[in-house]
């Protein structure tokens, strides 16, 4: 957000988690869990200097094709910015999260080692195979899941930061994926906004946004409309589970055009996590595993 601080970035978040809160006193455990570390992810993304000198090499009939912008070694990461992204966020998550303080630490500990293999491995890891995740975990001692949703946390602000300087590259470009443009990973989150009700798509890795039509399966691309269903509870019928009958996966999603309060899209996954147990109870699995899901999972 143009012009905005740190600080600025911070408060909306943690305001946006308070009114959640306010209305959904049930999830109070989760936004409690994720308020301190959704705060440090926003700001020091807003701190991160920008990539502005780098050029996308784009083929537009590839890009047409499927083939989304950047490749998995465009995710890495440069080391001495994970330590400072640990620094903030690691105590962010022990607070939230001190059922697994002890692993967290020895991650933290990792970080602050000389280990060049370590500092390589850990890098690239968010964008790594499973095996590249279970030999790392191994050798830190660490649950490989425990490893994954902290590696996933620390590069979600470089995540969003890439796919924001990235995606100047694709405003000419037609894309009718239901996957992320830039990145490849499936949505976590969808939107409906503007008097035609235009649906959009927030990637679960670097937070990109884009249309999709509203008519499909983000996932199968089904667009029999028999095999989908809109699943909401009548208190709140502005947020959806959509269901997928053809591949059984879901999407949550918020209809925005008659809500009177701005929904801060950065958390808004957090107050969707009932729709989430409602459609797995349902039968239904989510096509990407958000922080949320990973954590309560």
């Amino acid at each position: 957000m143009t012009g905005s601080t740190s600080s600025d970035q911070a408060t909306r978040i943690r305001r946006a988690i308070d009114r959640m809160r306010k209305e959904l006193p049930q999830l109070s455990e989760i936004f409690d869990a994720f308020e301190d570390l959704s705060a440090e992810q926003e700001a020091f993304r807003t701190i991160l200097p920008n990539n502005n000198e780098k050029e996308y090499v784009i083929d537009p009939g590839q890009f047409r094709d499927g083939l989304p912008l950047l490749r998995k070694e465009d995710f890495t990461v440069d080391f001495s910015y994970l330590r400072q992204a640990a620094d903030r966020m690691i105590p962010a998550m022990i607070k939230g999260f001190p059922s697994i303080q002890q692993q967290l630490e020895l991650l933290d500990k990792a970080l602050r080692r000389n280990d060049s293999f370590l500092l390589k491995s850990l890098a690239v890891m968010p964008v790594g195979t499973d095996t590249e995740l279970e030999t790392l975990a191994a050798r830190l001692q660490m649950d490989s899941g425990i490893l994954k949703f902290t590696m996933l946390q620390l590069v979600k602000p470089f995540a969003a930061k890439q796919a924001e300087m990235a995606a100047v590259s694709l405003d000419a470009l037609s894309w009718q994926k239901g996957y992320c443009p830039v990145c490849g990973s499936w949505p976590e989150l969808g939107f409906l906004e503007g008097k035609e009700g235009r649906r959009w798509l927030r990637c679960s890795f670097c937070s990109h946004e884009w249309t999709f039509m509203r008519t499909k399966c983000p996932f199968c691309e089904t667009d029999d409309h028999e095999k989908m269903e809109l699943y909401f509870s009548e208190e709140r019928s502005h947020e959806r589970a959509e269901l997928c009958y053809q591949c059984m996966r879901y999407l949550v999603s918020i209809d925005l055009r008659d809500l009177a309060d701005d929904v801060v899209r950065e958390v808004a996954s957090l107050g969707l996590v009932y729709l989430d147990i409602l459609a797995q109870e349902k039968g239904f699995s989510p096509a990407s595993m958000s922080a949320t899901l990973l954590a309560s999972g």
